[in-house]
Formats: structure tokens, sequence, C-alpha cells
């Protein structure tokens, strides 16, 4: 009978049941798993006094085949493709592509979660990854008396309403000018208080990997999302948990009286494994800090009454023994988890890892490498039979060192080695078979990763190819297990989270660099509209390069080029232009893929994108009627030239006859300008010559006067020093003859 009414005890103890029944999945293998990758192997202990090498036949196995297998992903920038399935549904379909490719990569840490998640899978046999949508992060807040000019500044700001009623506040006292005086006066201002809000964080979808030993399922689902899935959350705190109480509807008082990590379960084998360096022991010195753990449970019950089980998204918080169910609600979406297997299993949901095939052959040959160190060290040290008493100093025996002394007594017994037989080259042989083995059930092997020179130089090409290619061909079952099984489902679940939430067209980088569909002029960005996608998309992942070398891949797609080039040539010597023209976007869609492969990033930057509507124009001008036969187009030419040079030889004689006549023309003008220019030019030079000369005539009159001046000066100065020298003398003789009188 349907359960008309579902109690939360009644609902609990189900969510408890259930959890109790995944839990009891052995998880030996995977605490192996994650001991035997590292080197340790603790089910197989060494022999005492023996050597405790450990061989590395499984981490050999998953380092070799985890980058061929990321690179199986990783070497196209579109690792996810989307396709339509109904007419008219190409652009949705290539939008699909470039958002999902563009959320995964750009907006979370799309590479890492594609490496754990590989690597989870060839671990323990199934990884699993995550997606759910992360709503907007809103921030409210109150702003208390602001004007109207303020609250316009923040509406400008990118504030908004939050749907609470404005109310009145103080008013403020300010200024304004009077309309017919024009003088200032104090007025009050009103002001409003007011709830705002505003986006801080846009909603988008989140991406996240998850330990695969915290994934329970019902033990008899063969997929996620049968009957029971769950997953704990076993890095939670007790205030992560309040955090989330708002959010979810959760009681706080029911979270402050869960019992703390250490209280509820002790942690799980495979989570100390993995934290082998530093285990998880104690919980938090402080209340706030214990670690709790939280379910989330999706799980199918009737809950409204019509014999259909609905599922519910419950959320159930401490052991399974004694926990509380804090919260449960119908869900509408894809159960969030996705699981990427390695080696499916058919009719079960744990499939096979690359543990499982050699793990045998690991406890193999650590058994034989530990026998043949052993055996090599009793050959270099083998047992000695010495008499009691015989040796003075028995520590040289038991302690060998380099030239060291053996002190005997007289007399005694000889020392006797118990030879030990070499049985080294037996061991080898049985640890290259194991190699074998290992070849053959994963692939690896000496040729597929060239190690062996002579193993190479000993087969033809061929041979190598073919073993190479064998080798590669386990990484692309691989590859193609976990697209097809695993990432296949968790990008349709992206595509429908997208669908669904995202309401406003978003702009994302253009994969070319180019606007397309709506975007603004000039920018290199393209609208996305998830609301108008189709819910029945086919989601395809590109493993198809990769899986060889880059020279295979390369030289595979030239091949591809080569014919492609080839028929379209054909069809536009056969009259199909039109036809041939089709071939344009496969052309370039393989040389695309050849700079792929090649390992360029961004290969569209160097082949130009060929729109619909230009391909279209191509066609309609390769429908055109073709024109006449050659023989008849080359004659037509040829009059058509001769015509063209006749009118061009008498142009050109037309030509030459004006251009000579206006050279004629010019010339005699210039020789008449020449000859008045000449006469005009004389009589200048005549002019200029008599204004020179008059020049010359008022200089040398000019200096003349100034040097008769000057002689006059002179003969002035001359003469009255003379008659200065006349009186001197003069009375110089009054002087004499005074002096000669009065002497008498």
């Amino acid at each position: 009978m349907a359960d008309t009414e579902i109690e939360d005890s009644a609902l609990s103890a189900i969510v408890a049941a259930e959890i109790r029944s995944a839990q009891m999945f052995d998880q030996t293998k995977r605490t192996l798993a994650i001991e035997y990758q590292r080197g340790e192997m603790n089910d197989l202990p060494a022999r005492v006094n023996g050597s405790s090498q450990t061989d590395r036949t499984f981490a050999d196995a998953l380092a070799w085949t985890l980058p061929g297998v990321v690179r199986v992903f990783t070497a196209s920038d579109q690792m996810v493709q989307f396709q339509a399935t109904q007419v008219g549904g190409e652009q949705a379909a290539e939008e699909a592509s470039e958002y999902t490719n563009y959320s995964f990569f750009r907006e979370n840490d799309g590479y890492r979660i594609l490496y754990n998640a590989t690597y989870d899978s060839l671990l323990m046999g199934n990884g699993a990854a995550c997606s759910y949508w992360c709503p907007p992060e809103i921030e409210t807040k109150t702003f208390k008396d602001k004007t109207d000019e303020e609250l316009a500044l923040l509406l400008e700001e990118g504030w908004g309403g939050a749907g609470v009623e404005p109310k009145p506040g103080t008013p403020r006292a300010g200024n304004a000018s009077d309309p017919l005086t024009g003088e200032d006066v104090a007025i009050e201002e009103p002001t409003y208080t007011v709830k705002l809000q505003r986006e801080t964080r846009r909603g988008q979808i989140k991406d996240m990997t998850l330990k695969p030993e915290n994934l329970l399922l019902n033990s008899t689902a063969t997929q996620i999302g049968e009957r029971f899935t769950a997953y704990l959350h076993d890095d939670k705190t007790r205030s992560d948990l309040m955090d989330m109480a708002d959010e979810y509807g959760w009681d706080k008082e029911t979270i402050e009286n869960l019992p703390a990590y250490r209280g509820n379960s002790s942690p799980s084998e495979v989570g100390n494994a993995r934290r082998f360096d530093n285990p998880i022991t104690d919980s938090s010195p402080v209340k706030s800090g214990d670690l709790v753990d939280l379910y989330e449970c999706y799980v199918r019950a009737d809950v409204d009454g019509d014999g259909v089980a609905e599922l519910l998204q419950v959320w159930y918080a401490g052991n399974a023994g004694g926990g509380e169910l804090l919260s449960f609600d119908e869900w509408e979406d894809d159960v969030p988890f996705t699981d990427i297997p390695c080696y499916p299993v058919p009719h079960s949901w744990a499939a096979e890892s690359l543990f499982d095939r050699t793990a045998d052959i690991q406890r193999v040959k650590t058994t034989l490498l530990r026998q043949l160190l052993d055996n090599t060290y009793g050959v270099g040290l083998p047992m000695q039979e010495v008499e009691e008493g015989s040796v003075l100093n028995p520590d040289a025996l038991v302690n060998k060192r380099f030239g060291g002394l053996i002190w005997k007594k007289k007399t005694s017994a000889p020392i006797i080695p118990h030879v030990t037989p070499f049985i080294g080259d037996k061991l080898m042989l049985g640890l290259n078979y194991m190699d074998e083995m290992v070849a053959k059930r994963t692939g690896i092997s000496k040729t597929t990763m060239a190690l062996d020179p002579e193993a190479l130089q000993n087969q033809t090409a061929t041979g190598t190819q073919l073993q190479h290619d064998a080798g590669y061909s386990q990484i692309e079952l691989i590859a193609r297990n976990m697209a097809e099984l695993g990432w296949v489902k968790f990008f349709a679940k992206r595509r429908n989270l997208a669908k669904k939430y995202i309401k406003e067209p978003v702009q994302i980088p253009s994969k070319n660099g180019e606007a397309v569909d709506g975007a603004a002029t000039g920018a290199k960005y393209r609208t996305i509209q998830p609301e108008r996608w189709s819910d029945d998309m086919a989601c395809t992942i590109n493993v198809g390069l990769g899986t060889g070398s880059r020279d295979r891949d390369m030289a595979m797609l030239n091949t591809i080029l080569n014919g492609q080039i080839g028929m379209a040539d054909r069809l536009a010597q056969g009259g199909f232009r039109a036809k041939a023209i089709e071939f344009i976007p496969k052309i370039r869609k393989t040389a695309v893929e050849m700079a792929e492969s090649s390992g360029l990033r961004n290969p569209g930057d160097y082949y130009p994108p060929i729109t619909d509507k230009e391909l279209a124009k191509m066609q309609e001008a390769a429908a055109q009627p073709p024109g006449p036969p050659p023989e008849v187009m080359i004659e037509q030419m040829k009059g058509e030239n001769a015509k063209e040079l006749k009118a061009v030889d008498a142009q050109v004689s037309m030509q030459a006859a004006q251009l000579k006549a206006q050279g004629d023309v010019v010339k005699n003008q210039a020789e008449l300008d020449a000859d008045l220019q000449t006469k005009a030019a004389d009589r200048e030079n005549a002019i200029a010559i008599e204004r020179i000369k008059q020049q010359g005539e008022a200089e040398r009159q000019q200096r003349e006067l100034a040097f008769r001046a000057w002689e006059l000066q002179q003969t002035q100065q001359m003469e009255r020093e003379r008659m200065a020298v006349s009186s001197m003398q003069a009375q110089a003789d009054l002087s004499l003859l005074a002096g000669g009188w009065l002497a008498a």
C-alpha cells in the first residue's frame, strides 16, 4: 500500500537503513589499490631478515595510461559537442557546445575535475563527478536617510528594490534658489530609509570531483539514480552546517545537538589510506569546528499516495544509527552525481580498474623480486661453517668488512662457506613472463612504451606499429567507456541545468574570435540563450584523436583532407560546382582538427570561419548558367583584344599629335618670352651698371673731400706748432739779453 504521508521519523528510518546497507560495500579493494599504487603491500609481509622490496606494476600501468586518457579528452578545445536531432536546431546545438565547454573549462576548474575523475577511475574502477546549480548571491542592505539624488546614485551602482516599501527619514537641511529673486533660501530636503539588494555573484553551474568511497548506492543498483543514491560530505563542520541552515531551512538547535565526527563513526579505511602521512585523528578543540557527517541523499518514496515513488532530496546528518533528518524536498532535476567507469562490468555498478587487472601480478612479481634479491644477497654473503672457539674475532664473520682480518687459533678447523646456488636467471624468466601477462591485460609492454631498443630492432616496422596500436587501443577503450558511460551523462545534466536555470542571455567569448548571433558590432563574443535549446540534443565526446602519436593523427587527417579536396575537384569538373562548394566547411573542419592534433591552441584562428550566408552566396554564384565553350571564348577574347589594340593605337596616335602641337605652341611661346625676357634683362643690367657707377663716383668724391679736410686740418696743426716754437725761442733770447745787461 502506498504511503499517503511520510512522517519525518519514518523517512529518517528509511534513509538510515539505506545508508547502513550502502555502507556494507567492501572498501578493502579500494584501500589496497591506494596502498599498492604507493608501493605498500601490507597483505604480503616480507620474510624475516629478507628483502622487503615491492614491485610497482600497478603504479607503472596507471602512470602510463593516465596521460594518454587525459590527452584523448584535452587534445581538442571542444571536449563535448551537441548535435541537433531536429531540423533548425543546428544553431542551438552549436551554442550549447560552446557554452558547455567554456563553462566547464573556464568558469570551473575543468582540467582538474577531468584529471581527478580519470585518476580515481583508473585507481578504483569508478570515478565520480558532480554538477549543480549555484544560485546568484544577493546582498541585502538597509540605507538610512538618503535623499532622492543619493538613491538615484545607488540605483546606478546596481542596487535594486528588495520588495520593502521605503520609509520617511529625518529631513535634511539644505539650500535652494528662489525662482523669483534668485537668492538662496534654506529648505528641508526629505530623506528615505530603504532596503535594497544587488547581485554580487551571478548564478552559474558548479562542478566538482567526488570521492568514490563516499558515493553510496543501494546494493542492488546498477547505475546512479536507482532507488537510493547518497554522497557523504565528510569535510563539513558544525559551523558549515549553521551557514547552510538559512538556505535549506534547517533547525539550528538540531545542528547544535548533533554528535561530533568521532562520535559518529571512525574515518574510513580508504580515507586514512589517502592521508597515510597525516591520518584523521581527533575532532576540533572547539565545538563549532567539529566535523559532522552530512549525507546528501536522493531516495525514491511515494509522498502523494498515487502509488508512484517520487524522487526526494534528503539531507541527513550524523551516524546512520542515530542521526537526524534535517530536511527533505521533492527533487525535479537529475541526480547531480555521475560515475566515470574504467572497465564496466555488465549488470553491476562497480567497474573494474587497472588494479583489478594487475594486483595479482604485482603480488607475484613482488615475491619473485624479493627472492631474486635474497638469492643475490645469499650468493654474495653465503653462510659459513666455523668451529666453535676457533675464531678470535667472530664479529668479523657477522659484520664483514672489506679488507678485514679474521684471527684464528692454531690447528683449528678451516672456515667452510655454504655456497648458495644462483637461481636469478630462472627468477628473471618468471618476471619476464609476468610482464607478458601485464601486456596482455593492459597493453603495456616495453615495445609499446619504446623502452627496449633491441625489441624494436628485431621486429619489422609494421609489427612494431601493430603492437604500438594494440597498446593504445586499451587507452581508446578506457576513454570510450569513460566518455559514453560517464561524461556524456555528466554534460547532458549540465545542459539540462543551463536550460532550466539560465533565463537571461549570456555572452561568452566566441570560439573563432568573431561577433556571432546578435553580439555587439566589433565584439568577439556570442550571445547564448539556453532556453531555446532542445531537450533531445545528442551529446558526444571527442575521443577520435589523441589515441596515437601526433604524427599518426596528422597523417590520418592529411589523408582525409586530400580525399575531400580530390572529391570536390571532381565534382567541380563534372559540373556540380554547388555540390563541390559544400565541401568547403568540411575541408576547413579537417584543417582545424589538423591544427588541434599538432598541439596548437585556438586552431580556429588559423582558418577564417565560413558562415552559412557566405556559403549560400557561393552556391548561388555557382548555380549561374555556364558560359560558351573555352574554344569560342578564346576566339572571342582574341577578337576583342585585337579591337582593343587598334583602338589603343589610334588613341595613342591622336594623343601623340596633340602632344606635338602643344609642344610647338609651348616652344614658340617660350622663344618669344625668352626674347622679351632678354631685352628686359639688358635694360635692367644697364640701369644697374649706371647706378653702380654713380654710387662709385659719389663715394670717390666723398673720399676726396674727406681727405682734403684732413689735409687742411693737419696743415693748420703744423702751423700752430711752428708758431709756438718761435715764441719760445724769442723769449729765450730776451732772457739772455736781460742777464747780460744786469751783469754789466
